[in-house]
């Protein structure tokens, strides 16, 4: 398999892994005062969150030249950051950073059907027929 068509795979992968975490993401945020996790370690995550969503929204812009799904993850991650560092009230607690998650996956999962939909790259997905880059 070409270099190419093994970047379009993983990068066809990355929002659909990035979706089921945003989606689980809410469930895990109602068990976690039971596992105490620190700030720190949110911190952590938040920062390796943005490092994801941003090669993911800026890798599918390329593609499909669309700017809502970045800014909708955008929106979605800032929250998080908002009400991790104290800029915006914690809405709700658990009940804001489900809303953050939320909407960073609907703007991944945006983001993804636009680079699906954008034919002449070739996405590389085996179920929808469209060429493999070369």
């Amino acid at each position: 398999m070409p270099a190419r068509a093994i970047r379009h795979s993983l990068a066809a992968a990355a929002p659909l892994l990035c979706a089921i975490h945003c989606v689980a993401t809410p469930l895990l945020v109602a068990v976690m005062p039971a596992f105490a996790m620190g700030h720190t370690a949110e911190v952590v995550m938040l920062a390796a969150s943005v490092v994801l969503v941003g090669w993911a929204t800026w890798s599918g812009t390329l593609v499909h030249r669309h700017a809502g799904p970045a800014l909708v993850a955008g929106l979605g991650l800032s929250l998080w950051g908002g009400q991790l560092f104290g800029a915006l009230p914690a809405v709700g607690g658990e009940l804001g950073i489900a809303l953050a998650a939320l909407l960073t996956a609907a703007g991944l999962m945006w983001n993804a059907r636009l680079r699906h939909s954008a034919a002449e790259i070739g996405c590389s997905c085996t179920s929808c027929g469209h060429p493999t880059p070369e």
